[in-house]
């Protein structure tokens, strides 16, 4: 996976909202597909996320605010 899609599944992860959509941005302009970018960034970040609330790791604030970052990123990819 690339880096920028490694990153960007990380802030998801953290719910970084500024930094999902800036990392959303880079791919696209670093020639990632949209649906690469759901598929390798936002969908296993997205994932992780439901795994740790699995284990008690994160609850439902923190499910939120990744899904927040999620949206975020989905508005700049909706266009395309």
């Amino acid at each position: 996976m690339p880096d920028t899609l490694q990153s960007l599944m990380n802030a998801v992860i953290d719910g970084d909202q500024a930094r999902t959509v800036e990392l959303v941005r880079k791919s696209l302009e670093e020639g990632v597909g949209p649906l690469d970018v759901f598929r390798r960034g936002l969908i296993p970040g997205m994932e992780d996320v439901g795994r740790k609330m699995q284990s008690g790791e994160y609850f439902l604030p923190e499910v939120l605010i990744s899904a927040r970052a999620m949206r975020a990123a989905s508005a700049v990819l909706k266009p395309m």
